[in-house]
């Protein structure tokens, strides 16, 4: 899940580059929104014994890098994103964060295995 909050956040970072068909406003979202949600993820993840979807979903996009968005179509569009990489099938192996499937979650392993996927 963390690796999806990473992805997550490299997406919506890398929409600021396409200007208004990137997002419709430009936001400044920020190493501490990831930190704040990476944060909470820990918590949930730690506290409950299945994985609040729903909750980590809201908080992400509407609390956390949500609480920047004033738009009501790029608010719509940062729920979209986050809720599709927050959901139980990225516990699996073979999740695809893309169709395209150039992006997949990998197996559990160390900070090392993801280095490694990711160059």
């Amino acid at each position: 899940m963390l690796f999806a909050l990473c992805f997550f956040h490299a997406i919506v970072q890398d929409r600021r580059k396409f200007g208004g068909i990137g997002w419709n406003i430009p936001y400044a979202f920020t190493n501490e929104d990831y930190g704040v949600c990476k944060k909470q993820l820990k918590i949930f993840l730690n506290d409950f014994d299945e994985v609040p979807f729903k909750v980590l979903n809201f908080l992400v996009a509407e609390i956390n890098y949500g609480g920047r968005v004033t738009d009501y179509i790029d608010g719509r569009l940062i729920f979209c994103i986050i809720s599709r990489y927050f959901v139980p099938e990225v516990l699996t192996d073979e999740f695809y964060f893309s169709d395209t499937k150039n992006y997949r979650s990998i197996p559990a392993g160390s900070q090392a295995d993801y280095v490694a996927y990711i160059k």
